[in-house]
């Protein structure tokens, strides 16, 4: 299966959809399929190759990558419409058995060009922006929709709401690749080669380091939890969590860096941490069950999380992770406490989270979808034969 996936971000980037985008499509030709990444990329600046892109996103897989120029790249609100209009015309769009992508701009310039199509979100568009509901629902009743690639039971339910036929939205959660876990490190070795303080009791967040991300709650956290250091890695800027880390002695941040080295502070935490906060998903609404989750239930650490319905769905409270209510800060410090305290009780919750991350790689769930939107591809044309028999008799 020859598969165009259209991107309308340039690449490479720090940025969380394009690291997800391009494993993605590293796993689908791991599979075997042909598969083309459609980006734009600056008129002024050379085209990345795939091995750049590979090197970059430290992935493998034989893709291919056609690159738009356009003097609008560095210009989201028309890069997205004008790559949405242009890349369904691309030469790997056309000779495609199927358009793939994450973006509406796209989803609709695919959708009018009556080419099989499936579109991937994490974002449930029609509950932040209502005007969307009616989009989606004309765009997912095409013909030549396949299907949707929903990264959480509860983005799946907001669709279903909509009326889009259920067969056509399936759960796939995001991954991790376990090479980046190897060798594994012990917690000494990994706080060595980072130069961190080996008797220090360590809490880490890692991603991006912005507001939206709840971080207020972990900074919260710090305050009342003096005893430990609270590492955050995945800073671009002084931004204002930046400038409130400042003002604690306790807490430390450190650049964005790329996954090899992210794991390393990984491995040296005591504790993972994700915000105690539902800001994330109810009021920015810009993460829906974080991808960071699956890099530290691979890591193999103690995880304090809040128990929000995304949440929920990966991880379970004494089992792989300690919950905590969102924003209930004396509980968070409360749970990193008693996981510093009690090896044992770390060591379970660690294990637990090991297990969890055993079915979910890269490569399992690249098998998930090319399954679903084989069997959904399959549908449509038996679908497109029975419809034909019935109006010819």
């Amino acid at each position: 299966m020859h598969i165009a996936y259209l991107l309308d971000h340039p690449l490479p980037s720090t940025a969380t959809d394009t690291e997800q985008a391009v494993r993605t499509v590293a796993a689908l030709s791991r599979q075997g399929h042909t598969v083309t990444l459609v980006v734009p990329t600056p008129h002024d600046a050379p085209a990345p190759s795939p091995e750049q892109i590979r090197t970059y996103y430290q992935t493998r897989g034989d893709f291919d990558v056609e690159a738009m120029p356009t003097i609008f790249a560095r210009f989201m609100g028309a890069r997205k419409p004008i790559h949405g209009l242009r890349s369904v015309r691309s030469r790997s769009a056309t000779d495609a058995d199927v358009l793939y992508t994450r973006n509406i701009p796209s989803l609709l310039t695919a959708a009018m060009s009556g080419r099989p199509f499936v579109y991937e979100t994490y974002r449930p568009w029609a509950d932040e922006r209502s005007f969307l509901g009616p989009v989606f629902r004309r765009v997912m009743a095409k013909p030549a929709f396949v299907g949707a690639i929903l990264h959480s039971n509860l983005a799946r339910s907001r669709y279903c709401a909509l009326g889009i036929d259920s067969e056509k939205l399936e759960v796939v959660h995001n991954a991790h690749e376990p090479s980046h876990f190897e060798p594994r490190l012990e917690r000494d070795e990994a706080r060595r080669r980072l130069g961190i303080d080996l008797k220090q009791p360590l809490v880490v967040y890692a991603g991006r380091v912005s507001p939206k991300k709840g971080l207020d709650t972990v900074l919260a956290m710090a305050s009342r939890c003096e005893e430990a250091t609270f590492l955050l890695v995945g800073s671009e800027g002084l931004g204002p969590i930046e400038r409130a880390a400042r003002e604690q002695k306790n807490v430390i941040v450190s650049p964005w860096v790329r996954v090899d080295r992210m794991v390393e502070y990984l491995f040296a935490a005591d504790v993972l941490v994700q915000p105690p906060s539902s800001a994330p998903l109810e009021v920015a609404k810009n993460t829906v069950l974080p991808m960071k989750l699956f890099h530290y239930l691979a890591a193999g650490r103690p995880i304090v999380a809040p128990s929000t319905a995304d949440v929920t769905e990966l991880l379970e409270h004494d089992v792989n992770a300690a919950l905590v209510e969102p924003g209930d800060i004396d509980a968070a410090v409360r749970a990193v406490r008693r996981l510093l305290a009690n090896a044992a009780f770390a060591k379970k919750l660690a294990r637990g989270g090991l297990e969890t991350a055993k079915g979910a790689s890269w490569d399992a769930r690249a098998d998930r979808i090319q399954r679903f939107v084989t069997q959904r591809m399959a549908a449509a044309k038996q679908e497109t034969v029975e419809t034909a028999l019935l109006r010819a008799r």
